[in-house]
C-alpha cells in the first residue's frame, strides 16, 4: 500500500475546501478523514504543507533570511525583488532571523532551496578550489 505524502494530502484538502467558503462542516469532514486514516499525528506537517499550497495558489512566496545583524531596508527590498522575479510571485513574505553563528553575509531559504551567501560558505568554496588545484 502506497503512503501519501504530506503535500499530496494538503493538495487534496485544498481542492476539497477550495469552494466551501470556510464551512465548518467541510473542516469537520477533513478532520474525520485524517482521523479515519490515522493521520492526525502528521497534522502539523500536513498543515505546513497546506499553508505552502495555499500560498502558491495565491501567488505568495515565503522566504527566510538569516544574517548576523538585521539587514538594512534597501537590502531587504533588493532580496524581495530578486525572489519575486525568480519565482514569479505576486507577493513575498520575508521573515528575518538573526544567527550569531554566521561570520557574515546571509542565507536565504525559499521553497526547498537554500541560497547560501555567507562568508563561511565562500571560504569553504575557496578552500575546496585551492586544495583541488594543488
Amino acid at each position: 500500500m502506497a503512503t501519501l505524502s504530506n503535500k499530496d494530502i494538503a493538495n487534496a484538502i485544498y481542492g476539497f475546501l477550495k469552494d466551501k467558503n470556510g464551512s465548518r462542516d467541510a473542516f469537520r469532514e477533513v478532520v474525520k478523514f485524517l482521523q479515519k486514516k490515522r493521520l492526525l499525528g502528521r497534522s502539523k506537517a500536513i498543515l505546513e504543507s497546506l499553508r505552502r499550497v495555499v500560498n502558491e495558489e495565491e501567488g505568495e512566496l515565503e522566504a527566510e533570511v538569516q544574517s548576523v545583524r538585521s539587514l538594512p531596508d534597501k537590502n531587504k527590498k533588493e532580496i524581495s525583488e530578486f525572489l519575486k522575479r525568480k519565482y514569479g510571485a505576486k507577493q513575498l513574505i520575508l521573515k528575518e532571523s538573526l544567527d550569531a553563528g554566521l561570520l557574515g553575509g546571509f542565507r536565504i531559504e525559499v521553497k526547498d532551496e537554500v541560497i547560501d551567501l555567507t562568508s563561511r560558505n565562500k571560504l569553504r568554496k575557496l578552500q575546496a578550489h585551492l586544495t583541488k588545484s594543488a
